[in-house]
This record gives structure tokens, C-alpha cells and sequence, in this order.
């Protein structure tokens, strides 16, 4: 007696199953008797796990007991040949979402970090201008004895003495002015060759840190946690 399990098309297209004996097509929506050796063949086992064949209770219930435990035997073989892909399937995404998930938290783990940095900021942004100002400050102090120096020389040189006697007295004046100068000029050099070098190698750096404090915003910058799966 052949065994026969029913068989539903469970897509619009018509199947057709073939193996080196038979060849059943089965209508797409229909349901068709189909020998147990199509049902043990390869295409079965491709339609069934692309979801568009299902066997019917049905047929195994009509079926006396020898046969259904042939049938159910042919049909567990079949499902051990399909099962893997699935399996398989569902470990690999289970450890994909688990090292997204992770990703998640510590990726929450910087956020936090991040924006308590930005909150920070925002309080730090005042006290780097100043600093940026005071650098400004000290360039512009000995620039400014030194433009005051050289304003008293050339000023001394606009009132030459009108008499011998005075002379002597404005001479001395000169050297002082020009003592008082080379002094500035030389305090001058000195803080901007020790002191001003160390500062211009900072300038720019403390002034993009003033400027990125001063427009710190968690909600722009870095936006909310990931919330998804949690």
C-alpha cells in the first residue's frame, strides 16, 4: 500500500514536486495526496521550509498506525534536514543583538560620560576666556612699556638744549631714555622668549577649548541614550 500524506499549496503558485518516480503539482491554495517517497525527496523539504507547503493533520489521522509511524519517521527526517538553517539562523541573531545590546550600554555608558564633559564645559567656558584674555593682556603689557619707551625717546629728541649748560644735562637724559629703552625692549624679548613661547604653543588650542566650551550642548551635540531593547 502506498502512503499518502495531504499536502496544502500554502502560496498562489502552483509547486510541482518531482522526484525519479512521481511528479504531483500541486495548485496554488490547493491541497493534493502525495506519495510519502515525494515527500521525503528534496523539494518538499526546500517548499516547506520556504513556507509554502504544510501537511494537512488530516492525512496522518486517516493513516492506520504502521503507516503513520512511517509517515511521521519520513516527515522527522525531513524536518533534521531543515532544521539547521533555522537554528542556526536564530543563534547567530540572537549573538548579533547581544553585541548590539552591549554596544548599546556602552555606548549609554560614554553618553553619560559625554555629557556630564559638555555639562562641564558650559561652567568651564568663562574661566578659559579669561585665561585666553589674560595671554592677550601680557602680550600687550610689554608691548606697551615698550611703545611708552620709545614715545619718551623720540619726545626727548623733539626738545634739544638751547645753551651749553644745558647740554650736559640733556645728554644725560638721553642715555637714560635710551637705557629705559633697551631695558623694555629686552624685558621685552625675555618674557616672550621664555614664558611666550610656552603660551603661543597653547594659544590656539586654548582658544578652540574657550570656543567649543562656549557652544557646548548636550541636547545638539550628542542627543538622547539609545532606549531600544531596553
Amino acid at each position: 500500500m502506498t502512503i499518502t500524506l495531504e499536502l496544502k499549496n500554502l502560496s498562489a503558485k502552483p509547486i510541482a514536486l518531482t522526484t525519479a518516480d512521481t511528479s504531483i503539482t500541486i495548485d496554488g491554495g490547493k491541497t493534493a495526496a502525495v506519495p510519502l517517497d515525494v515527500v521525503r525527496g528534496a523539494a518538499f523539504a526546500e517548499h516547506l521550509a520556504a513556507g509554502e507547503l504544510a501537511l494537512s493533520r488530516a492525512g496522518l489521522d486517516a493513516l492506520d498506525p504502521g503507516a503513520r509511524a512511517a509517515a511521521l519517521e519520513a516527515v522527522g527526517d525531513v524536518i533534521l534536514r531543515v532544521a539547521p538553517r533555522f537554528v542556526a539562523h536564530h543563534a547567530t541573531l540572537r549573538a548579533a543583538l547581544a553585541s548590539l545590546e552591549a554596544l548599546r550600554d556602552r555606548y549609554n555608558a560614554l553618553h553619560a560620560t559625554a555629557g556630564k564633559l559638555l555639562a562641564d564645559a558650559r561652567a568651564l567656558a568663562a574661566g578659559a576666556e579669561t585665561v585666553v584674555a589674560a595671554i592677550e593682556l601680557s602680550d600687550g603689557a610689554a608691548d606697551a612699556a615698550v611703545d611708552a619707551a620709545e614715545a619718551a625717546r623720540r619726545a626727548h629728541l623733539q626738545a634739544l638744549p638751547k645753551t651749553p649748560d644745558e647740554l650736559a644735562a640733556w645728554y644725560a637724559e638721553h642715555r637714560r631714555l635710551e637705557a629705559a629703552l633697551a631695558a623694555a625692549t629686552a624685558a621685552q624679548a625675555a618674557a616672550r622668549d621664555a614664558v611666550a613661547r610656552q603660551l603661543d604653543a597653547t594659544r590656539a588650542d586654548l582658544v578652540a577649548a574657550a570656543a567649543a566650551f562656549g557652544r557646548a550642548d548636550p541636547a545638539r551635540d550628542i542627543g538622547p541614550q539609545l532606549t531600544w531593547g531596553a
